[in-house]
């Protein structure tokens, strides 16, 4: 060993230190490998088209809803919302309801739309949907809040179904 010392430089315990990790930094690594196996899953996320290294993903989901989601389906993990959004990987990028690509539906985008309409307007609403769902505390309440402000906003855009063959405008 000390000969192999004087030859490399390179201290046996210094080589033991560089090598082991100790049980806080084992620990952390497993926790990120757990919570980014959690988000790779099809069921959270979604592939993007392109050839790199890592591919990239967009969340299905908010990030602000994974943490509950990821502690139900492991109990026995002990994580942080603060832990859980650092474990993400930088190729996972996070979901915007106006852009994401997992529903693509009229009826979601339509209402998407509206609300961005309606926050250009200067109105204080969330940017999602379902946020702004749950924000109002009744179906009359919901309705009232669109019938006033839907008049004010003048022109939005709005995907519409179109019968084959036939054009849009």
């Amino acid at each position: 060993m000390s000969e192999l010392h004087r030859r490399t430089g390179i201290h046996r315990k210094q080589v033991a230190k560089r090598t082991m990790l100790t049980k806080k930094q084992a620990s952390k690594q497993n926790l990120n490998l757990q919570v980014t196996s959690f988000l790779e899953r099809e069921d959270n996320s979604s592939v993007l088209a392109a050839k790199r290294r890592h591919q990239k993903r967009i969340l299905s989901d908010y990030m602000h809803n994974l943490p509950d989601k990821f502690r139900l389906e492991n109990p026995d993990i002990k994580v942080s919302r603060a832990r859980f959004y650092q474990s993400r990987p930088k190729y996972l990028l996070l979901a915007n309801f106006a852009s994401r690509r997992t529903c693509l539906c009229a009826r979601h985008q339509n209402m998407a739309l509206k609300l961005k309409a309606m926050r250009s307007l200067g109105l204080n609403l969330p940017k999602s949907p379902d946020a702004f769902i749950k924000k109002q505390d009744t179906n009359e309440n919901l309705k009232e809040t669109l019938e006033t402000s839907l008049p004010d906003m003048g022109k939005y855009t709005q995907w519409k179904k179109l019968a084959e063959g036939q054009k849009s405008r």
